[in-house]
């Protein structure tokens, strides 16, 4: 198996035929590098990051993406060279006005206070990307809209004490994005439920400690028209800036908040192995091996085998000779 080290490689390989399976965790992720692949590139999606790592192991697929940093040990890694931005969604309209400032006022707060590398550092390997659409040097310059005179969906909040927020997922099928995110746990554990966390911790400072979040569990298109209509107040800050809603870019049908960081996005394939000596004890065996030739194997082994049997007889006669 040939070693895979850049998009370019990976795009040869799809196009020289063979398996032309890529594996992602999201369709807006495949969206995301679409118009980088070849255009054979046939895209398979997994709810975990152990199922695909697992898929690239067992070769049902060639290559696949991951925001983040994926596993070094057994797979070469290769940028997609973009970073792609995250943020939290709302509704458009007047109603997500004072909302937005509110979420803008707590993230430029974990920019300012370094929470983004705290939840970062308590998830290795995980990276985030710093990235400020709103500067995080003088926090008293985004103030929190105040709760006394909250409009839409910020007053809905405070009126209800619940905070709703769209989860990609299902209940009972919750996604395991290993140091990302895993919603499995008990409790929830990696960067991005530590993240809410931080974030919560500020919003309760602010609006009451009392507020609930209620993660609301969704996927596809239900998820993405609840928060248009705002039966959900906003997505959590995992989703991806750039997507898409309808064909269309999602910033002319939402809201975004400043965003909250940026994922260095990567490619990966299997690593080749380098360690040859399970296929057999002599340098045919593991030659073969080593070139995936099954056939040069079988001959290696035939060759062995030859070799034994004529170093037997020989030995036989050998004795026979000194009996005699």
């Amino acid at each position: 198996m040939s070693r895979i080290t850049s998009r370019e490689e990976l795009n040869s390989k799809i196009e020289s035929g063979g398996n032309v399976k890529m594996g992602f965790l999201s369709q807006a992720n495949f969206l995301s590098v679409q118009s980088m692949l070849s255009t054979k590139v046939e895209p398979v999606i997994f709810l975990s990051t152990g199922q695909l790592y697992e898929a690239v192991v067992n070769g049902s697929v060639r290559a696949a993406l991951i925001s983040g940093v994926p596993d070094r040990t057994n797979f070469t890694v290769f940028s997609t060279d973009v970073i792609s931005p995250r943020a939290f969604q709302t509704m458009p309209g007047d109603r997500s006005v004072d909302l937005l400032r509110a979420l803008d006022a707590v993230i430029v707060r974990t920019h300012n206070a370094g929470e983004l590398l705290a939840a970062a550092t308590a998830n290795p390997p995980f990276q985030a990307v710093e990235v400020h659409t709103c500067r995080a040097d003088n926090p008293s310059a985004v103030p929190f809209p105040a709760a006394s005179t909250a409009t839409g969906l910020l007053k809905d909040i405070l009126d209800s004490k619940k905070l709703r927020v769209l989860a990609s997922g299902t209940p009972g099928n919750y996604p395991n994005w290993a140091q990302d995110g895993n919603y499995q746990a008990t409790p929830m554990t990696g960067f991005w439920p530590d993240y809410m966390e931080f974030f919560m911790a500020r919003f309760r400072a602010e609006y009451g400690s009392d507020i609930v979040l209620e993660r609301v569990w969704q996927t596809g298109t239900a998820g993405t028209e609840m928060v248009l209509n705002g039966t959900v107040h906003m997505t959590e800050p995992y989703y991806i800036y750039e997507s898409l809603y309808m064909d269309q870019p999602k910033k002319w049908s939402h809201e975004f908040s400043c965003v909250v960081m940026g994922y260095q996005q990567n490619f990966f394939a299997l690593k080749p192995a380098m360690d040859f000596t399970a296929a057999g004890p002599t340098c045919d065996y593991q030659l073969a091996a080593c070139q995936g030739n099954t056939a040069q194997i079988s001959a290696a082994r035939s060759h062995q085998a030859t070799f034994l049997l004529t170093g037997a007889v020989g030995l036989l006669l050998a004795m026979e000779g000194l009996l005699h």
